[in-house]
């Protein structure tokens, strides 16, 4: 999947529709335990492919609430797109999401509003220098 302006958009609407309707039959922001509770699958429900995975498959696995720090997007601001990427989260989300993530305060940056779509475009960033990363090599 190519990251456009268009996915990243559905990403962070998705994340942010899905706090907001778990604040609001909860009465505050979504449990973190519940979440993970909800995504876990017992093993004998996986089904497993018929064929052996391609060696060249990559899984990525993204950090989530909790993992958000002031500061956390600063490394990233110089690859492609990424400052596009946080531009078009800010004018969805009515706040200047890169600014909380470079300046916070951290108290600001911890709440759910803040957090989950600061975790996932920095998440989204990652990718970024990823990609530059993977086809230069020289990435640290």
């Amino acid at each position: 999947m190519t990251l456009t302006p268009k996915v990243l958009q559905t990403c962070v609407s998705m994340v942010t529709k899905q706090c907001i309707l778990r604040s609001l039959s909860t009465g505050g922001p979504p449990n973190v335990s519940d979440l993970l509770q909800e995504a876990i699958v017992p093993v004998e429900k996986v089904t497993r492919p018929q064929q052996a995975l391609s060696e060249n498959r990559t899984v990525l696995l993204f950090s989530g609430q909790g993992s958000q720090r002031v500061g956390m997007a600063d490394g990233l601001l110089q690859y492609p797109n990424v400052k596009e990427m946080f531009a078009i989260a800010s004018e969805m989300l009515k706040f200047d999401l890169l600014e909380f993530c470079r300046k916070g305060p951290q108290s600001e940056l911890d709440k759910t509003k803040h957090c989950q779509p600061a975790v996932l475009v920095t998440s989204l960033a990652a990718v970024e220098k990823l990609k530059v990363c993977h086809t230069s090599k020289k990435c640290y």
